[in-house]
């Protein structure tokens, strides 16, 4: 086995390990001491990949939110945005309790990150307050919509939510 594949390994633990503390415990209830305990790794291993806990929900909300944030930057292909969605309908009593507090506030940093990483790849990225004021807009909407969908408030299935999503992108983020 690798170094590579041992360090996948090990992530993998680490996120299906804070999946299960989540739904299980009140996100400030439970220390890196208990995720590394429920992961079966030592702390030190757990270290060498994450800075804390809030950088394992950071980096677990990256995939599923990164369709969603780009389509407010620039296009993306409809069929990734459903699949992002699907992601956060299956997971959906995962996805309540990461869309509340107090991990609202973590999973809305993590989308506005998303959004600022894309305009820097684009090059339209600059550090101005009326630029960061829309961002903030469009992470705190955009995880508004993903918290009313999953807990059943918005009933509408994953093409009608991607088709409102895509009607709001029009809108994109301008410096």
């Amino acid at each position: 086995m690798t170094s590579d594949s041992r360090a996948v390994r090990t992530r993998r633990q680490i996120f299906e390990a804070f999946a299960c503390l989540v739904q299980r415990r009140r996100y400030d209830s439970f220390s890196v001491a208990d995720l590394v305990a429920e992961a079966g790794i030592g702390r030190s291993t757990f270290y060498e990949h994450f800075r804390d806990k809030d950088a394992v929900l950071r980096v677990s909300l990256r995939m599923p939110f990164a369709p969603l944030a780009t389509l407010i930057v620039r296009d993306v292909a409809r069929k990734d945005v459903v699949l992002a969605l699907d992601h956060f309908w299956e997971r959906r009593a995962l996805a309540r309790i990461i869309l509340t507090e107090p991990t609202r506030t973590i999973a809305v940093r993590s989308f506005a990150d998303l959004l600022e990483d894309d305009l820097k790849e684009r090059g339209d990225w600059q550090d101005v307050g009326s630029l960061r004021a829309d961002i903030a807009f469009k992470a705190h909407g955009a995880i508004a919509v993903l918290d009313e969908w999953v807990t059943g408030r918005v009933q509408l299935n994953s093409g009608e939510l991607a088709d409102l999503i895509f009607n709001h992108a029009q809108m994109r983020l301008t410096r």
